[in-house]
């Protein structure tokens, strides 16, 4: 023990320091027993608090590990021995990094101790005394290290004594508890006005009151503050402070470490949980690590597992994760199988069911040449050309082309009724831009480099071309009736195909796909609603995948992956968080089942030109329904079709009617100071707040967010272009209401069409099966419900509220059913 040595070491008696006589020894004894009693005290005091040395290094083989490791050998080796601030989230294990920073230093024998502040008392007498009481830094000798855990959640008075602590190496004890006490009440005079205050005279009270705050200007009366702290002393150990946000007021003062959360770092996952196995075996004396046998050890598809969790208790988490995991299987189970970590799930992901998984056929599938190769090159490249060389050649109307029924009456109504159960797996097999994609293998094989995309351009302006394009589209369909005209719709799909092939000409992969495809748009737009997703598993991708083939393409990487030319539409699988937007050696890709619709109100980001998209759909349906929309306002129907420029317009005002009697609705909520319940009065807004509601609905309208008109707020963030959602499945229903009329009264006579496609005389195929349906407003129906729905989970607010929306869903409902049911 030090202190006995250095009592023995002033026993000894060589004559040098002293005259040997009996008061020499006496005094040199006494100066001992008191060095001794000090060490004892010193020990005593220090003794709770103490570090004896660092549980692990920075285990993990990531860039996020290697620059954490030089950072802590970088504050370790400081000559300075400067103050070092280390946060980060919990369960990081940040104590662990100060006690490094400590040990790494050349002061590694000295002290470490480390004090709670979350526990700490105001002033922190613990740490810096209080009175004639010592505090922790005055025994703390040179070259030890005091660690401040929480810091951040220290009193505020106490943070600014570790901010003068950083600075200067200074501190003050606190004033002693005499100081502190509260002086005894002073019974009231016994006179005129100590009676009145006696009596509860408001007069005298309010000249008591007054005087006290003359005095309290003047500086009268003293604060107990830092004017009756002790004098300054210094203190001799380093500062390392551990908090879990930053502390803007020690950046200057202290060498700041930022310790990244384990989410970010997948890859040092699996060096950590065998770290953590070791440990445990190494503690519990495991058996078959005493006799040389199998190591405990996770199995490939549990270490998946775990990458793929977010971890939002970190380190601390996965250790607890693994030991849990550990104690399960027990001792006669050496791997580690994903079973035992079925609780290491991330909440987005409960609800969710791996297909791949549970059916084996659907990814031999998958994973096959026939999906999609051979199906795109083998056989709708060429029955894409041959409905083009029916529709231009062959009868002009529906009821005798072959082609135009197919495309009218099946592909349309299908397309449909496919997205909410595969989404947008149209995009797949689509023909356009099979065209354009042979365009591209050609010029790649006459060496020429293709451009990259312009990605910036893309993003800003991609999603209003595709929807000035759908508009001009959609007017071209209503005044040139491509419907009944075969020509027609083969330059619409012709055109389409222009586009992918012009785009693929000049930009490398699908351009024209990822941003402009009018019917891309639409898909993706609609396969939101979808009860399937393609997704991965970022931690996967991050920790186990060095080589990102499925984004830039490369050689097949057995077992599981396959030769690649990159994403198509230059999107990595682990960005994938919408259906609007792969085979992985690494089985990070997942096709699940989900709660439908469910991105719109949790990874969903609105985007006003979809917004805008969406109502032009919905205005699509009604311009379908023209003749019928004309002859319920009064209107002739010849009046507004006949001449060309005024049907054009006409088609122009019906597309955008939806939007903006939306638009209206949704103005109108927001302007109104009250919204009560449907019993009860709406009252009259004023002028201003008609102005001011106005402006903000407008401000929503372009971007989104909540109206400071109204004083009110319906929901996160719930601004015009969110609440537009809420209205996508009543759009998906309206128009596929509109194609199952096509489909349920014109598809099921397709083999008399197609007899008359090749010729053949009506007479000899009137008595060919024709199979005719009876079309109600079920779809109709369900999809107002679901609209319904979906508004109030988006808004997240009492019906009441939704007033406005409920409005819009129901006059949409009505006049749809009175145009087609």
């Amino acid at each position: 023990m030090i202190g006995l040595k250095t009592a023995l070491c002033a026993l000894a008696i060589d004559g040098s320091d002293g005259d040997g006589s009996y008061a020499d020894i006496e005094r040199r004894l006494a100066a001992s027993e008191a060095a001794l009693q000090a060490e004892r005290e010193r020990d005593a005091a220090l003794q709770p608090y103490l570090v004896s040395a660092p549980k692990c290094g920075v285990v993990g083989t990531s860039k996020y590990a290697d620059r954490l490791r030089r950072q802590v050998v970088a504050a370790s080796r400081d000559p300075a021995r400067k103050p070092v601030l280390i946060f980060g989230e919990p369960g990081l294990e940040k104590c662990n990094l100060a006690a490094l920073v400590h040990f790494g230093s050349p002061a590694h024998a000295a002290p470490l101790i480390q004090v709670a502040c979350d526990r700490i008392g105001g002033g922190a007498p613990e740490l810096f005394g209080r009175g004639s009481k010592r505090g922790l830094l005055e025994f703390l000798p040179k070259g030890s290290t005091v660690v401040l855990n929480n810091a951040h959640a220290a009193p505020a008075d106490v943070q600014a004594l570790f901010a003068q602590l950083c600075r200067d190496g200074t501190y003050a004890p606190g004033p002693s508890s005499a100081a502190l006490a509260p002086p005894r009440p002073q019974p009231a005079p016994r006179t005129s006005v100590g009676r009145a205050l006696r009596s509860g005279d408001p007069a005298a009270r309010a000249i008591l009151a007054d005087a006290a705050a003359r005095n309290a200007r003047q500086g009268a009366g003293p604060s107990v503050g830092s004017a009756h702290r002790g004098a300054l002393r210094r203190a001799l150990a380093r500062v390392i402070l551990v908090a879990e946000r930053p502390l803007p007021a020690l950046d200057s003062l202290a060498i700041v470490i930022k310790v990244p959360p384990l989410r970010v770092r997948p890859k040092d996952i699996a060096a950590m949980q065998a770290y953590f196995l070791r440990e445990r075996e190494r503690r519990m004396g495991s058996f078959t690590a005493r006799r040389g046998g199998p190591r405990l050890a996770l199995t490939p598809a549990a270490l998946r597992h775990i990458e793929s969790y977010a971890f939002p208790g970190n380190i601390a988490e996965l250790r607890d994760l693994v030991e849990r995991a550990a104690v399960q299987a027990g001792e006669a189970a050496p791997q580690l199988n994903a079973d035992l970590f079925w609780f290491a799930t991330q909440a987005s992901d409960r609800w969710r069911i791996n297909l791949l998984s549970r059916l084996p056929l659907l990814r031999a599938f998958l994973r096959s040449k026939l999906w999609p190769e051979r199906i795109n090159f083998s056989f709708t490249v060429y029955a894409f050309a041959a409905i083009n060389a029916i529709l231009l050649l062959g009868p002009q109307d529906r009821g005798h082309n072959f082609a135009l029924n197919a495309f009218w009456c099946y592909w349309w109504p299908l397309s449909f009724l496919v997205y909410p159960f595969l989404g947008r797996i149209w995009c797949s097999v689509c023909p356009f831009m099979i065209y354009g994609e042979l365009v591209q293998r050609w010029r790649l094989s006459k060496g020429v480099k293709l451009l990259k995309w312009p990605h910036v351009v893309g993003e800003k302006y991609g999603a209003w071309f595709l929807y000035a394009l759908f508009a001009a589209i959609l007017v071209w369909e209503q005044c040139w009736d491509l419907e009944q005209t075969a020509y027609l719709s083969s330059c619409l799909l012709l055109l389409i195909t222009a586009g992918a092939m012009l785009f693929s000409w000049f930009f490398e992969r699908r351009y024209w796909c990822r941003y402009l495809c009018p019917i891309g748009g639409m898909n993706g737009l609609f396969a939101k609603l979808s009860m399937t997703e393609l997704r991965a598993r970022q931690g996967v991708c991050g920790a186990t995948c060095s080589t990102y083939h499925c984004y830039r393409g490369g050689p097949a990487e057995p077992p599981e992956g396959q030769e690649t030319n990159g994403c198509p539409l230059h999107s990595h699988p682990a960005q994938l968080v919408d259906n609007r937007d792969c085979a992985c050696p690494h089985s990070s890709v997942e096709v699940r089942l989900r709660p439908p619709a469910i991105d719109l109100w949790s990874t969903h980001t609105p985007l006003p030109a979809e917004a805008a998209l969406l109502f032009l759909l919905l205005g699509a349906v009604y311009l379908h329904h023209l003749p019928q929309l004309c002859d319920q306002l009064g209107i002739g129907g010849e009046a507004i079709t006949g001449p060309l420029p005024v049907h054009m317009a006409a088609s122009v005002a019906v597309l955008g009617a939806p939007g903006l009697f939306a638009w209206a609705l949704d103005a109108a909520g927001r302007w109104a100071p009250v919204l009560t319940l449907p019993w009860k009065t709406l009252p009259v807004p004023s002028a201003a707040g008609v102005c001011a509601g106005v402006g903000a609905s407008a401000i929503a309208a372009v971007g989104g967010g909540a109206s400071a008109g109204s004083g009110r707020v319906r929901g996160p963030g719930a601004g015009f272009v969110e609440m537009a959602y809420g209205y996508t499945p009543l759009v998906w229903a309206g128009t596929l209401s509109h194609y199952l009329l096509l489909l349920c009264e014109e598809a099921g006579r397709i083999l008399p069409v197609m007899g008359t496609t090749v010729g053949l005389k009506a007479e000899a195929t009137r008595d060919w099966p024709v199979l005719v349906a009876d079309h109600h407003g079920g779809t109709l129906l369900a999809g107002a419900a679901l609209s319904l729905l979906l508004t109030r989970k988006l808004a997240a607010r009492p019906w009441a509220v939704l007033l406005p929306q409920v409005a819009g869903i129901a006059a949409f409902t009505a006049e749809l059913w009175y145009l087609i049911v």
